[in-house]
């Protein structure tokens, strides 16, 4: 069994073993995709600059920019979730690198 082989079935593995219900993303033009995919963390980072547009044509100190705020914060733990799912769903190799 080659190198390419093995890793192949491992990420088979992987994949099957993390995509369920609750690993599916939907996207803003209604697309479902795999949680963590490109297509999701593009998504994602396009949705907090569309917030951070936003809440920075807010005044200071008023319930909106908090609301914004909060959102941002969501986001920015939802791209970090999404993050950590890419590096298992695509984990990156030194032939990768190459």
């Amino acid at each position: 069994m080659t190198r390419l082989e093995l890793r192949n079935i491992v990420r088979r593995v992987l994949t099957e073993s993390h995509h369920t219900e609750d690993q599916t993303y939907r996207c803003f033009g209604g697309s479902v995709v795999t949680f963590g995919s490109p297509e999701c963390i593009d998504d994602i980072r396009m949705r907090m600059d569309d917030a951070i547009e936003t809440r920075d044509a807010c005044d200071n100190r008023t319930d909106k920019r908090v609301t914004y705020n909060g959102l941002l914060q969501m986001l920015r733990r939802e791209l970090r979730a999404a993050e950590r799912a890419a590096s298992i769903l695509y984990p990156v190799t030194d032939e990768d690198q190459e």
